[in-house]
């Protein structure tokens, strides 16, 4: 060989020395990766909790819906029909921050049924940009008809 040759094998890194590269840099990107995680705080875990129960209430809706033939006009025919139904749900009609969950009805004109939003105020129990939403249309009940 060549000193050339030499001093280029010299430059290149060995498959040990790629693999020694590779795993510090997994090392520190599994120390870095949890703090991060933890930068969105206690307040994303009640959103999610909050979430949870509005898909529990959206299935107590279907269930009423199909119970009744008709849609509530309020919250309180929900939450005796969970209650009777001994749903998990009637344990709380209030959200993770203690404000009542809401119900809207939106008819619409090229709709047979309306659509049916439920709610919660979020953290500050005033209507915000923050208010956490499940909504029921025309088509979701369609496919949970098909489903069912």
């Amino acid at each position: 060989m060549t000193s050339t040759e030499n001093e280029k094998k010299s430059q290149r890194l060995s498959v040990i020395e790629i693999l020694v590269i590779l795993s510090a840099i997994g090392t520190v990107m599994a120390l870095a990766i949890p703090p991060a995680d933890n930068q969105r705080g206690p307040h994303d875990h009640t959103k999610v909790s909050c979430y949870n129960q509005l898909k529990e209430w959206e299935s107590v809706l279907i269930d009423y819906y199909h119970s009744k033939g008709e849609f509530p006009s309020s919250m309180e025919p929900l939450i005796t029909h969970a209650q009777e139904g001994n749903r998990s749900s009637s344990s709380f009609p209030q959200d993770v921050w203690g404000n009542p969950f809401q119900l809207k009805l939106t008819q619409s004109k090229e709709h047979r049924f309306p659509d049916i939003t439920i709610y919660s105020l979020g953290p500050d129990g005033v209507p915000s940009n923050d208010d956490l939403s499940v909504t029921i249309d025309q088509k979701s009940l369609t496919n949970r008809e098909d489903k069912l």
